[in-house]
C-alpha cells in the first residue's frame, strides 16, 4: 500500500462502488456521475515525515506530511468528462479528459494503460461537423492548490523552513486555511517542467492530496456520541418532570 499507493486506491473505489450498487442499485445513477474516494490515516512509520524529509526515495509512495498551511488558491473546477452536441447528426460524444495529476495516469485497468489526455477541447468531429460543448452534461471535479511550510519549531537553527505544494481536489477543497496545522496524506509525484517545448531532468514535486486533517483542531473539545445525546436528552426530561 506504500509502496503502489495508486493501484490500491483504484483497486478499493471500484470495490467501493461495486459494493454500494449491490446494496442499493438506486445508486446506479448517482455513482455514474459521482465517484467514490477512500482517505487514508493512521500511522505510516517512515513515510511520515516533514517537507524537508521528502526526498526521491519516496517519489510515488503514500507519505504523511505535517506543517502550516501558508497560502491557499481559490477553488476551481476542473473538467473531467465532456459531453458535447453534434446538430448535423444528433448525436452526444463523451470524451474523458486527465492530466498527470491523475492517480490512474499510468496505470493499467483492465488490460489498459490510462494515458494523460491533451486540454485541448475539439470543435469538430472527425467527419468535420461542429461540435457544441453541453455544460451541463459535463462533468467537473473542485481542485485547489495549497502550499504547506514546515513548522518552525521543527527546522534547525538557522535553517529556512521548506514548503510543498498539495493538491486537494473533490471534498477535501475549502477543508483548511491559511495558518492552520495540518496532515496531509498523499501520493508524492514527481511532474515534468518543460522549457522551450522540452522536457527537462529536473522535476518539480507537489502532494496529490488523499485525506487531510487539522491538527489540535479537536483538542479539549467534547466527542458526543449517539447513546450520549439520548442520555442528555432522557435526563433533561426527567428534571423536567
Amino acid at each position: 500500500m506504500l509502496r503502489r499507493p495508486r493501484e490500491y486506491i483504484i483497486a478499493l473505489q471500484e470495490a467501493m462502488t461495486e459494493v454500494a450498487n449491490s446494496l442499493d442499485p438506486s445508486h446506479s445513477k448517482i455513482l455514474k456521475r459521482n465517484e467514490m474516494h477512500v482517505g487514508f490515516e493512521g500511522s505510516f512509520g517512515l513515510n511520515a515525515v516533514s517537507p524537508r524529509g521528502l526526498i526521491s526515495s519516496l517519489l510515488n509512495t503514500l507519505v504523511v506530511v505535517e506543517g502550516i498551511v501558508t497560502k491557499c488558491s481559490s477553488v476551481r473546477p476542473k473538467l473531467v468528462r465532456s459531453t458535447q452536441y453534434c446538430e448535423e447528426t444528433d448525436t452526444y460524444i463523451q470524451r474523458d479528459f486527465r492530466d498527470a495529476t491523475a492517480l490512474d495516469v499510468g496505470v493499467e485497468i483492465r488490460g489498459q494503460e490510462r494515458l494523460p489526455t491533451g486540454s485541448a477541447l475539439p470543435t469538430k468531429d472527425d467527419n468535420g461537423n461542429f461540435l457544441e460543448l453541453e455544460q451541463g452534461l459535463s462533468v467537473y471535479k473542485d481542485c485547489q492548490t495549497v502550499t504547506l511550510q514546515e513548522m518552525p519549531e521543527r527546522a534547525k537553527v538557522g535553517q529556512l523552513p521548506r514548503s510543498i505544494e498539495i493538491i486537494l481536489e473533490f471534498d477535501l477543497v475549502d477543508r483548511v486555511k491559511p495558518g492552520d496545522r495540518v496532515q496531509c496524506v498523499g501520493v508524492y509525484r514527481p511532474m515534468a517542467s518543460i522549457q522551450n517545448t522540452q522536457a527537462t531532468g529536473v522535476f518539480r514535486t507537489v502532494l496529490i492530496c488523499n485525506n487531510v486533517s487539522v491538527i489540535g483542531k479537536e483538542v479539549g473539545a467534547l466527542h458526543l456520541t449517539g447513546n450520549d445525546t439520548r442520555n442528555i436528552r432522557y435526563c433533561k426530561t426527567i428534571h423536567l418532570q
